[in-house]
């Protein structure tokens, strides 16, 4: 019944909603990345390739949920369907990858303590969101992990590593390590950086084979084997889209093996308080630290009763995946800028605050006893939906995506067959709604051969070098003002003032505004090449071409 319940609260909601609201409140639960992710899935199953601008193929993405994306978007290509009922069914895919998730916590549970946690319909809503609902509502439960992402796959892959570490407690049966290197394998796939996940546990059952025999070392490498492989592959993957190992995205948001600047802006937060302190920085501070501190205060209680041998079958589990909060924690503090960091970073250091806590609550029996089963379980889900209603439900939230979406038309009927490209300084949205090749402004869905290009900041050079002559951007700058009757210098000072673009990069060109949509929210504007910029030859300056390496 506490699971019927938990997915009765997990699912109920949002489909009221949209039942009520029609199917474009979808917009409201998407991240803004989504975008990134739908644009190459129709690329990829209109063309064969993983490709963002149509033309060059990219790797800056989380490749199962990719692929995934991509075979749901054949699908309703296969059957003539509209892109509407394609953005459904990566919605309703997330929900049900959420929904198995958590039956599988469930009998997670339910092996380990013989029970399912009385307060388990509290999951959908989480102990993380609770906590910093005064922060940002919109990030943290499970609702918010529907986002189009892969999150949602994260979740159902956790879950399934979780599983398979309970089962390995109580069976060390070789095809038992198999199905934990693939679970892993899912998980990395699914989330790159959650990799690290698998690190630690071949270190624990490294130690507990010691000493090696035959038998062992055979155990231990059909744990670490399949992974290896799968991971072996998907380097190769990247090195033959984007020269290397890493994913573009990746490259671009990482500093590793180098620090990353994230002390300077820690120490402007106690500098400058009054100036530095946000709620963009809240959240980004929050989703950090608040579930590596749940880990670390967890810790605390499940060593000692590991080493005391007074644990259950969750016990050694829990100590691996709280490591793995501390230690994605501290490679996002050292390596990975903090503006960079989404809330689809950590889906599974947020589930695990209140996996932690509900366990945590089921081993302290004097407190639990004092409740009434019936009582605890029914404010679980009062709590639970309180908080989708009073918190995270926002009828007006990401609405510009929705608006986006409907201007579509307009903007198809004003350029006919005449379809323009151009360079998306945003996450996508733009690009998949209008169907339009678009470069990625902001380098995550690149192609090798940009990329030094964007690091010296001469990106939008090669853009008009390689046709795509129009900018825009709906998220980061919008119409920024600007309608037709806007001048070349007027434009070019609104584009300098964004973080995307710098004077030096806009000064060769000359601008004038194509289109505004119909709301006045998004501007499409043209440039044309002026003046022949000093770094480089370029098209309609000379008949001679510099190679790209002279942007490096």
């Amino acid at each position: 019944m506490l699971v019927g319940l938990a997915l009765a609260v997990l699912v109920g909601p949002p489909l009221l909603d949209l039942l009520l609201n029609g199917w474009k409140r979808v917009f409201s639960y998407f991240s803004a990345d989504t975008f990134y992710y739908l644009t190459v899935a129709r690329n990829l199953a209109l063309q064969g390739t993983p490709t963002f601008d149509q033309e060059r193929a990219t790797n800056g993405f989380h490749p199962l949920w990719q692929l995934l994306t991509g075979l749901l978007y054949k699908l309703t290509s296969i059957f003539h369907l509209p892109d509407s009922v394609f953005l459904l069914l990566v919605f309703f895919t997330s929900l049900a990858l959420l929904s198995l998730a958590l039956v599988v916590l469930a009998s997670c549970f339910r092996i380990a303590l013989g029970r399912v946690p009385t307060a388990f319909p509290i999951l959908p809503a989480g102990l993380y969101a609770l906590a910093t609902w005064p922060i940002e509502p919109q990030y943290g439960s499970l609702w918010n992990y529907a986002n189009g992402m892969e999150s949602s796959l994260a979740i159902a892959a956790f879950a399934w590593v979780l599983w398979c570490l309970v089962q390995r407690e109580t069976s060390e049966r070789l095809a038992t390590n198999l199905q934990l290197s693939v679970a892993l394998s899912i998980l990395m796939l699914s989330r790159l950086d959650h990799g690290v996940l698998a690190l630690g546990v071949f270190l624990l059952y490294f130690l507990r084979e010691i000493p090696i025999d035959r038998t062992r070392l055979l155990r231990f490498l059909a744990l670490t084997g399949p992974f290896t492989a799968v991971m072996v592959l998907n380097f190769a993957f990247n090195w033959l889209t984007a020269d290397s190992i890493f994913p573009i995205s990746g490259s671009l948001k990482s500093s590793f093996p180098h620090p990353a600047v994230n002390y300077r802006l820690f120490m402007n937060l106690f500098q400058n308080p009054g100036q530095a302190w946000s709620g963009s920085v809240l959240w980004r501070l929050a989703q950090l630290f608040l579930p590596a501190l749940i880990a670390a205060i967890s810790l605390l209680w499940l060593l000692p009763q590991r080493l005391q041998r007074r644990h259950d079958d969750l016990t050694v589990p829990l100590i691996v995946c709280a490591g793995f909060v501390l230690a994605l924690a501290a490679y996002n503090v050292l390596f990975v800028f903090l503006w960079h960091q989404g809330h689809w970073y950590f889906p599974v250091s947020v589930l695990l605050t209140t996996i932690l806590a509900l366990y945590l609550w089921e081993k302290h029996r004097p407190i639990r006893k004092r409740i009434p089963q019936y009582v605890l379980a029914g404010a679980s889900v009062a709590i639970a939906i309180t908080f989708f209603m009073a918190g995270y439900y926002d009828a007006e939230y990401n609405t510009r995506y929705k608006r986006m979406f409907e201007a579509r038309a307009e903007i198809a009927a004003y350029f006919g067959s005449e379809e323009p490209k151009m360079i998306e300084y945003d996450d996508g949205i733009v690009a998949f709604t209008t169907g339009f090749p678009a470069m990625s402004g902001l380098g995550f869905a690149l192609d090798a051969e940009a990329m030094p290009w964007k690091e010296r900041g001469f990106l939008l050079w090669l853009a008009y070098d390689r046709g795509f002559d129009h900018i825009v951007s709906m998220n980061y700058f919008g119409s920024g003002g600007l309608s037709e009757e806007s001048d070349a210098e007027e434009i070019r000072q609104k584009l300098s003032e964004t973080f995307f673009l710098t004077p030096r990069e806009v000064a060769p060109f000359d601008f004038e505004v194509a289109y505004v949509t119909s709301s006045r929210e998004l501007a499409i504007i043209k440039m044309e090449l002026r003046d022949c910029p000093p770094e480089m030859v370029l098209r309609g300056c000379s008949a001679d071409r510099v190679e790209v390496e002279s942007a490096k």
